[in-house]
């Protein structure tokens, strides 16, 4: 098994693609789950809202994920697969920054609209990720390279969590979500050091029959 995951990382540590894909995703999930581990204490804290206001707004954020599962296809048509995931992962960052603009009142649609918009351009991004892999990555190895990949990017949720947890405490939930607009911008900006930026789609060539590129 030792050497199987250590295969794993190393294809992974190898290919631009990959390699790209599973950095930006761990520090994006550090960024998320630190900025939803103080959502819910800066919405009852900050905002004065209820149980059931606060179950409501984060449900109906949540509801931007069928829209982008269902309008991602047509996306990746316009645009080419490669940037459509890009787009997608661009759209995170400005809805992520509404979540703390929200105020009392009807300031508290801007909190839907962040979840909504970060919700999109989520579950877009993960569907055109994982179907590239999917046909990426030979079927022998696709086991060996999702663990370790799932090993980087859901390593950093627990970090995330606690390091946004911790920084609401020592400088308000407002603050920390402010904070990880700017973790969640440096994900993109990984993303864009990578190969991607730079071909309208994902290669269509099986990582085992074609070289890693540069």
């Amino acid at each position: 098994m030792r050497t199987e995951i250590a295969e794993g990382m190393r294809i992974v540590a190898r290919d631009s693609y990959l390699r790209v894909l599973v950095l930006s995703g761990g520090v994006a999930n550090l960024a998320l789950n630190g900025f939803y581990a103080v959502a819910v204490v800066f919405l009852v804290d900050d905002l004065g809202q209820g149980p059931v206001a606060v179950g409501l707004v984060l449900a109906l954020g949540e509801a931007g994920g069928v829209l982008g599962a269902t309008l991602v296809s047509r996306v990746a048509r316009r645009t080419g697969t490669a940037w459509g995931f890009l787009w997608c992962e661009a759209l995170v960052v400005p809805a992520m920054l509404l979540g703390p603009l929200a105020r009392p009142g009807w300031g508290l649609t801007l909190f839907v609209l962040a979840g909504a918009g970060i919700a999109a351009g989520v579950v877009g991004s993960n569907v055109l990720g994982a179907t590239f892999r999917q046909r990426y990555c030979p079927r022998h190895l696709y086991g060996r390279i999702s663990a370790s990949s799932s090993m980087v990017n859901y390593g950093t949720i627990p970090l995330g969590a606690l390091a946004g947890g911790a920084l609401g405490q020592a400088a308000g939930a407002r603050v920390a979500m402010f904070a990880m607009v700017g973790v969640q911008l440096a994900s993109l900006g990984v993303l864009l050091l990578g190969p991607l930026r730079r071909e309208r789609d994902f290669p269509q060539a099986e990582l085992a029959k074609s070289p890693s590129p540069n």
